[in-house]
């Protein structure tokens, strides 16, 4: 969780404070400053918690957080309580005060990562696949729920990628095993190096002419940021990282660093197009192939899976 949780932790118990002190019209007694506190701090500590199942990125989440850092420390400074001790001459409890107020909020913010954490993660174990609805072609749906008890390969892709051609391994996967349970979700995605620029039609002429592809392609989404799609926030919070040797891992962000591309910006990001979730008839994910990984190699990943 990012550091600057902590920060914001008293500040927020100040804000409450403040506020409530208006509200009353008048400073607060000790027990109920550290109770108002206490509950600002957790609160910050619970949206700390649930800030990556939210989906935004790095970028968003730093923004807004340094944002409401100064806010609240403004209203910190500006507090009866530190107005009042400061008027008096009574630095020493001051600086106690002060102390006192952010050592609150870190031990509260830590609580409330834990809890939001935790829900987080016992929500993960209990969610599959079959919780979510996405988006098809021509304004469609399709209910994840309607597809229990198959094998599902689910793809982020990309027509203009040099990982494309893997739709032909795509393809012959489907091919084999269809009959017994397989089915591949073909998510096309833009977020990569712009490489899927047509509207979601042009896109399933595109495979179906060139690779004669028989599985269909759904509607565009975005995998990664505050746009991500649901499923997709799902799978990366579920698995985060790639099934991969980290050469590869490490090697395919040299190449894109190499031609000013970027991939993966955020813990558990897609890395690019052409990423691959397997996952097994109960609708959890089994693993996460890197875009390296050819559709060829998964074979023997879906085999014992269909058994």
């Amino acid at each position: 969780m990012n550091a600057l949780f902590v920060f914001i932790g008293g500040g927020a118990g100040s804000v409450l404070r403040y506020l409530i002190g208006l509200w009353i019209g008048s400073a607060m007694f000790p027990w109920a400053t550290l109770g108002v506190n206490a509950v600002g701090s957790l609160a910050i500590g619970l949206f700390g918690g649930w800030a990556v199942r939210l989906g935004w990125s790095e970028t968003v989440r730093l923004a807004l957080i340094v944002g409401l850092c100064g806010g609240f420390t403004t209203f910190s400074t500006f507090s009866k309580e530190s107005l009042a001790l400061m008027t008096a001459g009574r630095y020493g409890a001051l600086a106690a005060y002060a102390v006192g107020s952010v050592a609150l909020g870190v031990v509260m913010v830590a609580a409330g990562c834990f809890i939001g954490q935790g829900k987080q993660e016992a929500t993960m174990e209990n969610e599959t696949v079959y919780s979510f609805t996405v988006k098809g072609r021509g304004g469609t749906t399709l209910d994840l729920a309607t597809l229990k008890g198959k094998v599902l390969l689910i793809v982020n892709t990309a027509t203009g990628c040099g990982f494309t051609p893997q739709y032909e391994g795509l393809e012959q996967l489907y091919g084999k095993y269809r009959d017994r349970g397989l089915e591949i979700l073909d998510f096309p995605c833009d977020q990569f190096g712009h490489q899927a620029p047509g509207s979601d039609d042009e896109i399933h002429q595109f495979c179906a002419l060139k690779y004669n592809t028989s599985f269909d392609q759904l509607a565009k989404i975005e995998v990664n940021g505050a746009g991500a799609e649901p499923l997709y926030q799902f799978l990366k919070a579920t698995r985060p990282k790639d099934d991969a040797p980290e050469a590869d891992i490490v090697g395919l962000r040299e190449l894109l660093a190499k031609h000013g591309l970027i991939g993966a910006e955020a813990p558990g990001d897609i890395e690019w197009n052409f990423t691959k979730f397997l996952i097994g008839r109960d609708g959890k994910v089994v693993k996460r192939f890197h875009p390296t990984t050819p559709p060829e190699a998964i074979a023997r990943e879906i085999e014992p899976l269909l058994n």
